[in-house]
């Protein structure tokens, strides 16, 4: 279960750093094409446009938030397991 566990902390960190990424590089990238188009946005894509928007202007608050979620999430990941406690009688 320990093992099952370490995976699953690990690949959610390299999930919000891979989303981190792409919002602050991806979607800017993709934002004045898509505007540019004329229509009605879904809300989801101003949602995303708007958490993008947020992540650039923000960078210096988000960047170390995200840093600090994933190396947390590192470490319980992969801390060593505690051993039983010995009483000794």
């Amino acid at each position: 279960m320990r093992v099952l566990t370490s995976i699953v902390l690990a690949a959610l960190s390299f999930l919000i750093l891979a989303a981190s990424f792409g919002l602050y590089f991806w979607v800017p990238r993709f934002k004045a094409n898509v505007l540019d188009l004329g229509i009605a946005l879904p809300r989801w894509q101003v949602q995303l446009i708007t958490v993008s928007d947020i992540t650039v202007n923000y960078f210096y608050i988000v960047l170390p938030a995200v840093l600090a979620i994933c190396i947390g999430l590192f470490r319980v990941a992969f801390a060593p397991e505690e051993e039983p406690s010995r009483t000794e009688s």
